[in-house]
């Protein structure tokens, strides 16, 4: 292309211009090919994660999940309870217990019957 203002663009095109405009075109093309890619990527995650959770909720693990984490919850409870009643009652209504921890090996069952008597039957 010239500056000449009569000029109508029927000649060929400048050199410098097709070197231009071919990276442009390349761009354009990888820049559509890496949009695609994420896409195709994206809609696969998906897929996948629709799949496992349809296929739990087929199984009904949700239910056996909320069923042990239910019973979970009342052994942790009583356990709580148990901790709670050894410090305000044992140390300090009966003072049976020490007042703080000791924590001494040979005093130290390898099994506590206590806390497994008290779980059991909570």
């Amino acid at each position: 292309m010239t500056d000449d203002p009569d000029d109508q663009g029927d000649g060929p095109p400048d050199a410098d211009a097709r070197p231009a405009q071919e990276t442009d075109d390349r761009r354009a093309v990888w820049s559509h090919r890496i949009a695609v890619a994420v896409l195709v990527t994206f809609a696969a995650f998906v897929l996948f994660n629709l799949v496992i959770a349809y296929g739990l909720m087929m199984l009904d693990v949700f239910t056996l999940i909320s069923f042990l984490l239910s019973h979970y919850a009342n052994v942790v409870i009583a356990w709580l309870v148990t901790i709670a009643t050894d410090i305000a009652i044992n140390k300090r209504v009966l003072h049976i217990s020490p007042r703080f921890p000791e924590f001494r090996r040979g005093m130290l069952h390898e099994w506590n019957p206590v806390g497994l008597v008290s779980v059991g039957l909570a």
